[in-house]
Formats: structure tokens, C-alpha cells, sequence
């Protein structure tokens, strides 16, 4: 309960195939706002992922309640996003504290009266840590009215306005032969697609983007563990998007160079 409105949680079950964090088994539901009349306000999908090492089955008794309430909460990461798996914003706990906080932003928010048909909006990725903007990078642009994806808007034709996904894959997985399960290396892209009945796999893809490729077993206090990458290559055109991501690793005294793989998506798998 929040602010007079209750919280519905819906599990979502186990079939279904996130976009986002696939390899860490992440849990999710449907989270609807209810008024104090019972009709539901708004809803998310929600993404739950627990900290490392630790295994759910379910989403924690009482996440929400905290979460809304400024409650004490487990090391998790929490993404919200439309009910159709539009990113939104998230955040990400360590030892009960609010750490980072990521979102999308529209700078001339404060200031936008209408939006008229052929205004543009660009949008940026804000991360906050501990409380202080530490980036800020721009994404994408949206042309006339803005209708959140999923929402009772549209367009005609069979054409829905512009989605937006986050994905990540695995460029190289365990590259230190001397140790088991050492980690990987993983990049990040933002993909664009527009839904459109009419057309092959539904839709085509309109942009990929490139965020960042990161070790996930390199340490900040470890200098001599660093991921170098040094090129990257992105397109988009019908309904194929792929990314190449190519780079040096040097890991406890060891250099892997070149360490390079290219990940191709369909656009029905992810829209």
C-alpha cells in the first residue's frame, strides 16, 4: 500500500523471455496502482534482480511495500518498464540504501506546454550515484505527440509509435583458461523498432545504438584488471540488427587481445 492506493503484484511466470539481464535469471511481474475506488491507475512490468549468488524463486514478500515506502530493502535491482517491456527507469540497492538510479530524461520537460506535431523530444540516460548525477547520454529523439508504448495511444495503419529496448550480450564468456566460471565480458545496446502489422516479423528495426561493453570480473581496486574495448560496429535495417564489439583484456598478468564476437537479432525476437 502506497499513498492511499494498493499494489498488485501478478507474477509473471517462468516462460517468459526477458530482453533484459536473460543470463541472471531475473524475476518478474505486473505491477498495478490501484485507486482507493479500486480502478487501476497504472501498471508495469517489473523486473527483479537479486544480488549475486542469490537464487529466488519469487519475488520477496513486502518488495514493493518497501520500495514505495522507503523501506529497507535487499541488494536487488528493480527496472521498471511499460507493460510491453519499454525501459523506464531503475534502481539498483546495496546494504538497504538506494545506490544507483537510472532513467529516462527529457530535458525540457519542466517547460513543455504541447507538444506539437512535428516538435521533437530528445531523450537521455541519466545514472545517479549515491544522489549525484555522475552521466548523462543522449538516446533517442521522438517526433510529434509522445504516446508511451502501451498506452491507449497509437497510429493509424497499423503502425505503433517507436519502441525502445535494452539488451545485453555475451562478447566472451570464462576468457581466463586457468579458472572455472571466471565471468564475462558483456555489451549493452539500445534498439529501436516500430511494430507495423503489415510487415515481415511485425515491424522493422528503426536504430541500434551502442551503450558500453564491461568486464563483470574486473575490480575497480585491481588496476591490472582492466577491459580495453577498441572497436564497435552497429546496424539496423529491416528486420536484422546486429552489434560487433572487439577489445584487449588484461587479467592477472595475462593479455587477451582482440577478443572480438558479434551478436545478430531478429526484430520478432524482441518486439
Amino acid at each position: 500500500r502506497f499513498d492511499d492506493e494498493n499494489l498488485i503484484v501478478v507474477p509473471v511466470g517462468k516462460g517468459f523471455i526477458p530482453t533484459r539481464n536473460a543470463a541472471d535469471h531475473p524475476l518478474h511481474c505486473l505491477l498495478f496502482k490501484l485507486t482507493p475506488e479500486g480502478e487501476i491507475r497504472q501498471g508495469h512490468l517489473v523486473q527483479y534482480l537479486p544480488a549475486a549468488g542469490v537464487s529466488l524463486s519469487s519475488i520477496p514478500q513486502g518488495t514493493f511495500t518497501n520500495y514505495y515506502n522507503d523501506g529497507k530493502m535487499p541488494d536487488c535491482g528493480i527496472t521498471f518498464m511499460t507493460t510491453t517491456g519499454n525501459y523506464l527507469y531503475e534502481s539498483m540497492f546495496r546494504k538497504g540504501k538506494l545506490w544507483q538510479f537510472r532513467s529516462l530524461y527529457d530535458p525540457l520537460y519542466a517547460t513543455r506546454n504541447n507538444q506539437a506535431e512535428d516538435d521533437c523530444i530528445d531523450w537521455y540516460l541519466q545514472t545517479f550515484i549515491n544522489g549525484v548525477l555522475v552521466t548523462e547520454e543522449y538516446l533517442f529523439s521522438t517526433c510529434g505527440p509522445y504516446v508511451e508504448e502501451g498506452s491507449t495511444g497509437g497510429s493509424s495503419g497499423g503502425e505503433e509509435p517507436e519502441a525502445l529496448r535494452q539488451v545485453s550480450w555475451t562478447v566472451v564468456s570464462n576468457p581466463h583458461p586457468g579458472e572455472n566460471n571466471v565471468g564475462e565480458i558483456k555489451s549493452y545496446e539500445w534498439i529501436r523498432g516500430r511494430r507495423n502489422s503489415s510487415e515481415p516479423q511485425g515491424g522493422h528495426f528503426t536504430r541500434i545504438d551502442h551503450w558500453a561493453s564491461e568486464c563483470n570480473f574486473c575490480y575497480s581496486y585491481h588496476p591490472y584488471d582492466v577491459w580495453n574495448e577498441l572497436e564497435n560496429e552497429v546496424s539496423a535495417s529491416g528486420q536484422t540488427a546486429s552489434s560487433y564489439v572487439m577489445g584487449d583484456l588484461h587479467y592477472k598478468l595475462f593479455d587477451y587481445n582482440g577478443l572480438s564476437n558479434t551478436k545478430t537479432w531478429r526484430f520478432d525476437e524482441l518486439f
